[in-house]
């Protein structure tokens, strides 16, 4: 687990990507013809909703290969200032070194816990059963992995036990788009 804080830029969130992942569009539905569609709609997308200013958590799962160009190639695209990588169960986070290799791009571990000004928010590419302070109307878990889409109905993980103050920030969910901080913290009060 690793501790990091930001108080002064705006955050957003993504997991589940799968650049380059052809089955993902038949398992999850997506509303794609084929790959090379589905890449440029996702960075279409980030790139329509996050500015050069903006810090961007990605929770897992980015890329289906493992073609250090072709990483290097999608990520040169993205805006953000910074991006921080947590490892999903698809990542091979030693391939991605060799093109991550500046400041802008973060690798993190399993699980980070991000301290806002007023807020305790654990993320990890998994939903998580319990983590500390889950209680506080301020602690927050942020996950991909399940690949949910609003109102979904079956599948292993439609009836998963969720926490209140745990969201789903994949892309599916959140139609391909990175989502705002204030956007999560918005379905807590609905």
């Amino acid at each position: 687990m690793e501790k990091i804080h930001i108080t002064d830029k705006k955050i957003f969130f993504t997991s589940d990507l799968h650049f380059g992942h052809r089955n993902v569009i038949k398992f999850c539905n997506r509303p794609f013809v084929d790959m090379k569609e589905m890449g440029e709609k996702l960075i279409k997308n980030w790139n329509d909703t996050i500015t050069n200013e903006d810090i961007v958590f990605v929770l897992g799962d980015t890329f289906w290969f493992n073609d250090s160009q072709a990483i290097k190639k999608v990520l040169e695209q993205l805006n953000g200032e910074k991006i921080y990588f947590i490892p999903g169960n698809h990542d091979d986070f030693e391939k991605y070194y060799r093109v991550m290799d500046n400041e802008r791009y973060v690798f993190c571990k399993d699980i980070v816990v991000l301290f806002t000004q007023k807020l305790e928010i654990w993320l990890s590419h998994y939903p998580m059963m319990t983590w500390p302070h889950r209680v506080s109307k301020n602690c927050f878990q942020l996950f991909g992995h399940i690949h949910s889409k609003e109102g979904i109905t079956e599948g292993v993980d439609q009836d998963l036990p969720l926490h209140k103050n745990q969201f789903d920030v994949g892309c599916d969910y959140w139609d391909y788009k990175p989502v705002s901080l204030e956007r999560v913290l918005n379905l807590q009060v609905s």
